[in-house]
């Protein structure tokens, strides 16, 4: 649904779009406004400069869906809302993603990671994500696959990464898995039989 089927025509503020979904991007933010409503489900603020959105969206107990891509987060943005079923962080500048960073977010369904600089995932960084069905990790510097994915996965995509060899076992326990993923790595073999089941 568009932003004017949203009821998206009042200017809202520093020209963002208001209704069921707020868009504030590309307006060259270093903050989250100050007025957006509580009660937004779906909040945009693409293609801004953002730094640290930390703490800053955790009484926004509404919001389904948010989109900071294309910003500045150099890490894994803390104190985002349970309630969160889709994150879109792609093209930021997120390195790492610790243990205790995601995994209080039990209602996401959509994670979105590409295009950042991710070179470690720490094992259990997505344990206690049993909703997760879509993982976009393309375009960083892993080189293994993250450890301890939730089963619920139905769509994996590590493409356009340095990951050298698979680690089947990490793939076994994904017995939802409809997609992976894995083209323009550096992978040296894998065994083809294993992959059969998947879109590879």
């Amino acid at each position: 649904m568009n932003p004017e089927e949203r009821g998206a025509g009042v200017r809202f503020p520093a020209l963002c779009q208001r209704g069921l979904l707020v868009l504030c991007e590309s307006l060259g933010l270093r903050s989250l406004p100050r007025s957006v409503p509580l009660s937004t489900s779906a909040l945009s603020v693409a293609r801004n400069q953002l730094c640290n959105i930390d703490d800053l969206l955790r009484p926004f107990s509404s919001l389904h869906e948010l989109s900071l891509s294309h910003n500045q987060l150099s890490r894994f943005p803390r104190g985002l809302p349970p309630s969160l079923e889709a994150l879109l962080l792609q093209e930021n500048r997120i390195t790492y993603i610790t243990s205790g960073a995601i995994r209080y977010l039990e209602n996401l369904t959509h994670l979105d990671l590409e295009y950042n600089q991710i070179r470690a995932i720490q094992p259990g960084a997505f344990q206690g994500l049993n909703k997760l069905e879509v993982l976009t990790l393309k375009g960083n510097k892993l080189t293994i696959l993250p450890q301890n994915l939730p089963a619920s996965l139905m769509h994996l995509d590590v493409s356009a990464n340095c990951i050298s060899a698979l680690d089947l076992a990490s793939l076994s326990s994904l017995v939802n898995l409809q997609v992976l993923k894995i083209n323009s790595n550096c992978l040296r073999s894998f065994q083809t039989m294993h992959l059969t089941p998947y879109h590879v």
